[in-house]
């Protein structure tokens, strides 16, 4: 994050050198033309070499004037496009960082993704098929029907041998019962 906020922060100073050559550039436009003092004037008034003189003095400040605002445009202008080389540079970093960073955000979408994938498949080949299921309960229904089968031919048989064990012993109650009663 440190490293964002630097970018950031020479891309504003970058920005702030800018808005303060164009400032510059302004104030020298705004300047008037007229800032030369005039010559004096002799009591005698003006004549040819006092007027010739007056002139060259007053081109001779408006060529410095001029210079000296070519020279402060040029230097504004200068210090305007380092700014704007310095912020473009600076955005150029933050877009780089940018796109690293979602390229990273994209790469470990894609990783989690692929291992949510792979459990799924996994997963999915330790289900069974609807043909495994079904094969598997009519397996287990047939078990179940042979066993329920055994366990009714256990229980008739029991049913019979109980039944006779019934019908032994009240013959053998009624013959000892006979018995007793014929010796008796």
């Amino acid at each position: 994050m440190a490293g964002d906020d630097n970018g950031l922060e020479a891309l504003r100073k970058s920005i702030n050198s800018m808005h303060d050559s164009i400032e510059r550039l302004r104030q020298e436009r705004d300047k008037p033309w007229q800032t030369i003092e005039p010559l004096s004037v002799d009591k005698t008034g003006w004549n040819f070499g006092t007027y010739s003189t007056h002139i060259n003095q007053r081109f001779s400040d408006l060529s410095l004037q001029l210079q000296q605002r070519f020279e402060a445009q040029q230097t504004s202008v200068s210090t305007a496009m380092v700014a704007a080389e310095k912020a473009v540079n600076a955005a150029l970093t933050a877009a780089e960082k940018a796109v690293d960073k979602a390229e990273q955000a994209q790469a470990l979408r894609n990783q989690v993704s692929n291992e949510w994938r792979e459990s799924l498949s996994d997963l999915s080949g330790l289900m069974w098929t609807v043909k495994e299921g079904t094969a598997a309960l009519d397996s287990l229904r047939r078990e179940l029907d042979i066993r329920i089968k055994a366990i009714e031919a256990i229980t008739n048989n029991l049913q019979g041998r109980m039944t006779m064990l019934a019908i032994i012993w009240g013959v053998i109650v009624v013959l000892a019962s006979a018995v007793i009663k014929w010796f008796h």
